[in-house]
């Protein structure tokens, strides 16, 4: 285990048409850096373009270093879903950031985009990412995020994705079956 990646590019979506809820990835993000010290950019989005316009940002020399992309919306097995009737298919998003991640981790905080790991597996070789997960259920916004912080952290932690996966499957076994944790990497 070598500590390799500490600095997370974060970008979520609404997750809800009332207003007055406060769901968020910001506080997980809050305690990574207090606790583990890990830096973060954080981003909300509600359009297709918001979207890939901060995910062409992360490609510019400020933000090259931050080399964990954590990606946090609405979800099916087909596409991810910034707001309300707007999302963008999982192959359209490869196809928009072709190159673009070279090396980078991107994990996918969202119900079912794992459930088909061609979609998953396609993303990863288009954008050059080093690996890319995310989750094959329907998934619990609170048990999820718990999930999310320690691969996030962990990713910091470790250089080879097998042997993370192997940890996150025994370490922490009910989650990772529960939501249908899936990551692709060599």
């Amino acid at each position: 285990m070598i500590g390799v990646k500490n600095k997370i590019f974060a970008i979520e979506g609404e997750w809800n048409d009332n207003l007055r809820k406060k769901e968020t990835i910001k506080s997980s993000l809050t305690l990574l850096e207090e606790v583990s010290n890990i830096n973060h950019i954080y981003r909300k989005v509600n359009t297709v373009v918001g979207l890939v316009g901060y995910l062409k940002e992360s490609k510019k020399m400020p933000y090259q270093e931050y080399d964990i992309i954590f990606l946090a919306f609405h979800g099916t097995r087909y596409d991810i879903e910034m707001s309300k009737n707007n999302y963008i298919s999982i192959k359209d998003l490869a196809d928009n950031c072709n190159g673009w991640f070279n090396e980078k981790h991107i994990h996918f905080s969202s119900c079912a985009v794992g459930l088909d790991p061609k979609r998953l597996e396609y993303f990863k070789e288009v954008t050059g990412a080093a690996s890319v997960s995310g989750y094959k259920k329907t998934i619990d916004f609170f048990e999820s995020s718990i999930f999310d912080m320690v691969l996030l952290q962990k990713l910091t932690e470790y250089s080879r994705m097998g042997s993370l996966d192997n940890y996150l499957k025994s370490k922490f076994k009910y989650l990772y079956n529960k939501l249908g944790f899936k990551m692709i990497y060599n």
